[in-house]
């Protein structure tokens, strides 16, 4: 199973459940609820992100499997786990002088049913303006920036707030941000939100930067 979430909430998913000594083990499926409480933004190059919660699940015979878990990411540090990594190890900037860039947004295709306000506490705005220690989107709040594999000059962008209140719910919000390289790879911009907790039936929504023009930086000269 491999979890690759942003934000907070409930997902079924499967998996498979081991029983016995390894020359006579039984392998029965598992059907799996994860439970992600939390994803926190850490400010760590190797291991931007860490996703908390529970897994519980019943297998196809009525074993039951319950815990808690803690990951990260891969090691962004590493050569090929970065590069195997996509999004969560992050994008690469032209060179290790990390220029400012700065590119206009045509518009935020939203997904799901959003209060008014998630979105824009990180996004929503006209430009992204990133360097590799903030980006801003024209939210209310900026996000926070490192560098994962410094020899390939990539860099990850995200921040994340909880307990966020609207609609008489507690929602998680989770932001990210990715640089771009002028005629090699567009820049990104993600927001997602879920519900947590227990007061509030799993709600779901999720906003993506759309149309990026070019301004400054981000070119093979930068």
């Amino acid at each position: 199973m491999e979890l690759a979430l942003l934000q907070a909430g409930k997902y079924p998913t499967s998996g498979s459940l081991h029983l016995g000594a390894d020359t006579v083990a039984s392998v029965k499926s598992l059907s799996l609820d994860v439970t992600v409480e939390r994803v926190r933004w850490q400010g760590n190059g190797a291991n931007p992100f860490r996703w908390e919660g529970t897994v519980t699940g019943t297998s196809s015979e009525g074993h039951k499997v319950e815990g808690r878990f803690s990951t990260t990411t891969d090691d962004c540090s590493d050569k090929v786990r970065a590069n195997g990594s996509a999004w969560a190890c992050g994008y690469p900037f032209p060179s290790n002088r990390y220029t400012q860039q700065t590119w206009t947004i045509a518009d935020w295709t939203k997904d799901g049913d959003c209060p008014a306000g998630l979105i824009e506490r990180f996004g929503g705005g006209s430009q992204l303006v990133l360097d590799a220690n903030k980006a801003s989107a024209g939210g209310a709040k900026d996000l926070g920036c490192v560098i994962t594999y410094a020899n390939a000059y990539r860099v990850v962008c995200g921040a994340n707030e909880e307990n966020v209140q609207a609609d008489g719910c507690a929602w998680g919000v989770t932001a990210l941000a990715l640089p771009g390289f002028v005629s090699v790879n567009q820049p990104a911009m993600f927001i997602v939100a879920g519900t947590t907790g227990t007061g509030c039936a799993p709600r779901f929504c999720t906003a993506s930067a759309a149309g990026f023009t070019h301004v400054s930086g981000a070119s093979a000269s930068d």
